[in-house]
């Protein structure tokens, strides 16, 4: 399986809508979903259904590198899950299984048009930068 390093410094995004932490004071609990693009983190801060709190795109930066699966395929996601019996069939049972499984998580690159999607277990090497509030784009 391949992995891939992300470096340390690296600014990565994180959009939500859940109003469970105070970004500046608490850490983001992991595992959880990042992004080094805006934009993605901005499609998951602007989407139906969330939390329905305040939407925001936190910024952090990663403070040591962090070697991650690297998922460029059906059949790599496939693998994968084989070799860790990962649960792919929702948002929970992911983040539960990878935690389960001892991974770091993954990094998948150009999930969505606008870049990749990262699932960190390790939350603690992220610094926290900024919060700004999500402005949808004028269409």
């Amino acid at each position: 399986m391949n992995m891939a390093t992300l470096k340390a410094g690296t600014v990565l995004y994180h959009g939500t809508d859940c109003d469970d932490f105070e970004e500046e004071f608490e850490g983001l609990n992991g595992p959880a979903w990042l992004s080094s693009s805006f934009d993605v983190a901005s499609y998951f801060a602007s989407r139906q259904g969330g939390w329905g709190g305040a939407k925001r795109i936190i910024t952090y930066r990663l403070t040591e590198d962090v070697t991650l699966y690297e998922i460029t395929s059906e059949r790599a996601k496939l693998a994968l899950a084989d070799e860790f019996d990962l649960d792919f069939s929702g948002v929970e049972g992911m983040r539960d299984s990878v935690e389960q499984a001892g991974i770091p998580g993954w990094v998948v690159p150009g999930n969505f048009e606008q870049g990749d999607d990262i699932l960190l277990v390790d939350t603690s090497v992220l610094d926290f930068i900024q919060t700004v509030p999500f402005v949808r784009k004028a269409a």
